[in-house]
């Protein structure tokens, strides 16, 4: 089986929830990775979003599985999707409207991730750039930036490094590199958006909803099989994806492009 990389980049809001109301101050939580508590997506919900936009497509039944009607077995895809794990995070700075943060931990596992599926001969030269970046050890409440940056992102102060780059293919124009401790608090305070429900007009019901910022980055891996694969990759990076709950409001749309190639 052929293993491919994808890029996710989140175009507006998006809430793909652990299915499970809490009891604490915020009702709705969005998925997050059992171990280190990211934000996710994880490969059921991947596998049923992407199902929904390509519903009708000829390849459907192939790749995501069926119910035989005669048997009514469940016939599974030929297809193999993985979680979508979290890459960069947008964090405000009054330097531009926003930098991407990410953290040496979080690329390590991005660099684990190729190396394990043996995407690393069909990926960008930049991986090395990547694999420099997650060398370097931010000091706590410090984010570093590309030399000719200095400011402020969020609370943590600059500091300036050459290793890290003023734009990159993968994470975009504007790039910060913080400690894996900083990271872990800045995925843990995820946005929190008030919902009403209204009948009639009048309230019927207040909750309240965390999000994943619009601009954050996820990857995925996906094994293709041997049928409909070119089919498959048009599918998946020509027009915008809708992922999670509440499209009818604009959240979820995202934008999924190969990664190497």
């Amino acid at each position: 089986m052929d293993y491919t990389m994808y890029l996710m980049k989140a175009l507006t809001n998006m809430h793909v929830g652990g299915g499970d109301d809490t009891f604490g101050v915020v009702d709705k939580l969005v998925q997050r990775d059992p171990v280190t508590h990211y934000p996710t997506i994880y490969s059921s919900s991947l596998k049923g979003a992407l199902r929904e936009n390509f519903k009708g497509k000829d390849f459907e039944n192939h790749v995501f599985g069926f119910q035989d009607n005669i048997s009514k077995n469940t016939i599974p895809g030929n297809y193999r999707f993985f979680p979508a794990n979290l890459l960069a995070l947008p964090a405000r700075s009054d330097i531009a409207p926003f930098f991407l943060v990410t953290s040496p931990a979080i690329l390590q596992e991005f660099i684990n991730t190729i190396s394990v599926f043996k995407i690393e001969e069909k990926t960008v030269t930049e991986i090395e750039l990547l694999k420099n970046l997650s060398h370097l050890q931010p000091e706590k409440d410090n984010a570093l930036v590309n030399n000719r940056f200095s400011g402020k992102i969020e609370d943590w102060a600059t500091g300036k490094n050459d290793t890290v780059p003023e734009e990159s293919t993968l994470l975009g124009k504007y790039i910060a590199l913080v400690s894996d401790e900083d990271f872990k608090k800045l995925s843990k305070n995820l946005p929190v958006i008030a919902r009403n429900h209204l009948e009639n007009g009048q309230s019927a019901n207040l909750w309240y909803e965390e999000i994943v910022p619009r601009e954050t980055l996820f990857y995925f891996v996906v094994g293709l099989g041997t049928q409909y694969k070119n089919d498959f990759e048009c599918a998946i990076t020509e027009k915008n994806v809708q992922i999670g709950a509440n499209a009818s409001i604009g959240y979820g749309f995202t934008q999924i492009s190969k990664i190497g190639g």
